[in-house]
């Protein structure tokens, strides 16, 4: 994504400069999402859409319902999970590195490799944030994104809209396409006038 951002303007041949950039992804696209508006300056606002900001938290849910060996082996079930066969090491290291949760969330101490940034949360500063769930998804459950959503919708410095769709499963709803056209008129400043033709 970053090359892309520095690149791709030479591609355009665009007379005037690039001065914002936003990012929409849906489902693993929406993970995405999450990483490169944490971890890119020129991205200014994200739309995600069905995607989790916390990796570790979502593979443990999926390892309770799946009941994988990893998982059930451990006394009490979980304790053996991080680090095992399933979430190696270099996993975990990785995500500690990169993950907004793992980074930001004061019970992901458990990654003991961070970004080297005295305040990971300042990435964020400024940015405009549009989150879109399904409060019906069991593939990506609200419950697994809800800590770091919490936490960053206290934070005055943060735009977050946080938005959970009432029956909808793991799917982008005409309700949540709505939604992310609209916060996306809005980030670009279209005029009314343009906006209602769309």
């Amino acid at each position: 994504m970053s090359l892309l951002l520095t690149y791709l303007p030479a591609y355009l041949k665009l007379s005037i400069p690039i001065t914002s950039n936003l990012v929409l992804g849906v489902s693993l696209g929406g993970h995405a999402a999450w990483l490169t508006v944490l971890h890119e300056p020129r991205i200014t606002a994200a739309v995600v859409v069905i995607g989790c900001p916390d990796y570790a938290s979502l593979m443990m849910d999926r390892a309770v319902k799946s009941k994988l060996k990893d998982w059930t082996s451990g006394t009490p079930p979980g304790s053996a999970f991080l680090g095992s066969g399933s979430f190696p090491p270099a996993l975990i290291s990785a995500v500690g590195q990169f993950d907004p949760a793992a980074l930001i969330l004061p019970s992901s101490s458990l990654f003991t490799v961070r970004e080297q940034t005295s305040n990971p949360l300042g990435l964020l500063s400024g940015k405009r944030i549009l989150s879109l769930s399904g409060g019906a998804d069991k593939l990506v459950p609200y419950k697994c994104s809800k800590p770091f959503l919490a936490l960053l919708g206290q934070k005055s410095d943060v735009h977050l809209i946080d938005m959970v769709f009432d029956g909808v499963g793991h799917t982008m709803s005409p309700d949540m396409l709505a939604e992310a056209v609209d916060f996306v008129m809005n980030v670009l400043g279209t005029p009314d006038k343009v906006r209602n033709h769309l």
